[in-house]
Parts: C-alpha cells; sequence; structure tokens
C-alpha cells in the first residue's frame, strides 16, 4: 500500500517567493515523484500572477504544464461552485480542494456533482450558520479573529 503524502507550503508570489523559483521547486518535486500530490494553495486559483513579466496567463496555468509523471496536481483558491471545480480540472489540475465552499456547505462535493449550477453561499455568514454545518466552536473563533471577512 503506498503512503499518501504531499506537499504544501505558502502559494506563490507571497512571502518574497518570485514565480520562478515556486514553479522550478515544483518542478523539482514533481519530476523526483516521492510524493502522491502536490497540493498547490493558489488563494485565487483563477487569477493571473501578480509578476507583470507573467500577465496574461492564468497563475495556474504555470503549474499545470510541467510535467509530473505519477504525481497528481491539486489546487484551492476561491473554487466556489461546481462550475469553478470543472474550470480547475479542464485548466489540467487532478483534482480541486475546496476549502471556504466546504465550511459553509458540509456537502459541497455531493452538491456539485449532483447540481452542475451548485453556487456556495457567500461570505460573511454568521456563526450561527456555521454551527448547523457542524462547524466546531474553536474553529468559529480562530474564522472570527483571523479572517475578517469569514464571520459576521
Amino acid at each position: 500500500m503506498r503512503t499518501f503524502r504531499s506537499v504544501c507550503g505558502c502559494p506563490p508570489e507571497r512571502y518574497g517567493i518570485s514565480l520562478s523559483d515556486a514553479r522550478a521547486l515544483a518542478a523539482d518535486v514533481l519530476a523526483d515523484g516521492q510524493i502522491d500530490y502536490l497540493d498547490l494553495s493558489l488563494w485565487d486559483a483563477f487569477k493571473e500572477p501578480y509578476e507583470a513579466e507573467f500577465a496574461g496567463r492564468r497563475l495556474l496555468d504555470y503549474f499545470t504544464e510541467l510535467p509530473r509523471g505519477p504525481v497528481r496536481l491539486g489546487t484551492a483558491g476561491k473554487i466556489l461552485s461546481a462550475a469553478d471545480a470543472r474550470s480547475i480540472l479542464t485548466q489540467g489540475a487532478d483534482f480541486a480542494m475546496i476549502g471556504t465552499g466546504a465550511i459553509i456547505h458540509h456537502d459541497f462535493a455531493a452538491r456539485a456533482v449532483t447540481d452542475p449550477d451548485f453556487v456556495s453561499d457567500p461570505v460573511p455568514v454568521t456563526a450561527e450558520r456555521l454551527r448547523a454545518e457542524s462547524v466546531g466552536p474553536a474553529f468559529i473563533e480562530y474564522l472570527s479573529t483571523n479572517w475578517d471577512d469569514f464571520v459576521v
């Protein structure tokens, strides 16, 4: 049985990391083949890079074009609807990772599969709404104090 491992770090273009460096590191990790999947947390999977020399293409495109061998590529970042998830797959990712939408809808995946027009409720949401989705009090507190646009 193969152990599932991933590499997850800060998103490209943040904290002083250039897109060129992030892409080179991803290429090395993918080529090495020692992980099962690469978790590409982009914060916004649909945006263009901040760096002017990379403008005109989506940030995700700079990673989906890399050779992967057996390593799969998943991405996260503002995937809030069934259409968003389909778009990520169309762009070349092997799977879409749902964050905000899955916090707001514990059954996001089931809804997206059964309803091609499904769209997550927008943020901010109330703490009561999160409790109804079985979000625990500590996580609600974290979201309330660390994300100014998540909980009202």
